[in-house]
């Protein structure tokens, strides 16, 4: 005859159900250390320069791309620009705003950098 075998996953942090008060202490605060620590409060930080002028960028590239079907979005993409999404992203901010035909002002202190956050060195 043979014997049922049952399987039980046990996850590190939790320990088994039982009738012990000091085993319940210690998993009532494990369980409490675990919580704090998936859901740390921090403070929010403002966004910087950087991080506000991506936002425009981004939005206007989900808008190009929302144009085109699925299969052909970066093909079409690289018709329409001359150059695919990653190489737009290496020009200096002000360079995207323009073709990207963004209506905003690229911030003059980061307008010569690139969507990184790197600067751009002009190809002579």
């Amino acid at each position: 005859m043979k014997e049922k075998m049952c399987i039980q996953e046990v996850s590190p942090t939790l320990l088994q159900q039982g009738k012990s008060k000091r085993l319940a202490a210690i998993r009532d605060k494990v369980g409490g250390l675990s919580k704090e620590a998936v859901n740390p409060q921090r403070k929010a930080t403002p966004p910087t320069a950087l991080e506000q002028a991506r936002q425009p960028i981004d939005q206007a590239l989900r808008d190009w791309l929302a144009r085109y079907p699925p299969a052909k979005k970066q093909r079409f993409f690289k018709i329409r620009f001359g150059m695919d999404i990653e190489q737009l992203k290496q020009l200096p901010i002000r360079e995207i705003y323009r073709r990207l035909g963004i209506r905003e002002r690229a911030p003059e202190k980061i307008a010569q950098l690139d969507y990184n956050g790197r600067p751009v060195f002009k190809r002579f």
